[in-house]
């Protein structure tokens, strides 16, 4: 069944695309953007992933997270596994859908200086 979330869901990772799992993803590409518009414009941690179509935008926490795990220059996360999972945070007084990087590397996750190994499939989720 198409949900309408499918079809204008944009392009960005979600906590609903997760379907209640951890996902390991291989970090493709790792870039800057502006997002937002007008008084709430940013720059943003932006990243794609092996095989996926939609991207994740970082907050501080993931960007935290990832830089404890792979180092502070965000260049060398591409090729990196991290583990997504959803939760809840609080967002203007709310408790708001997230989603939250694991703080420890994948098993299997080759050292910093290494090329990380290929991901296993995610199995069905797929975003």
């Amino acid at each position: 069944m198409t949900k309408v979330s499918d079809i204008y869901g944009g392009n960005w990772v979600k906590a609903e695309h997760l379907k209640g799992q951890d996902v390991t993803v291989q970090i493709e590409s790792v870039g800057v953007e502006e997002v937002g518009e007008g008084d709430d414009k940013k720059k943003q941690v932006v990243l794609s992933f092996v095989g996926m179509e939609k991207r994740l935008g970082v907050n501080a926490t993931n960007a935290g997270t990832i830089g404890a795990l792979y180092g502070d220059e965000i260049e060398a996360w591409a090729g990196k596994l991290i583990t997504l999972f959803p939760t809840t945070c609080q967002m203007n007084a709310k408790t708001v859908d997230c989603i939250r990087v694991r703080p420890v590397a994948p098993a299997g996750t080759a050292p910093v200086s290494q090329p990380a190994p290929e991901p296993e499939p995610a199995g069905p989720v797929s975003f």
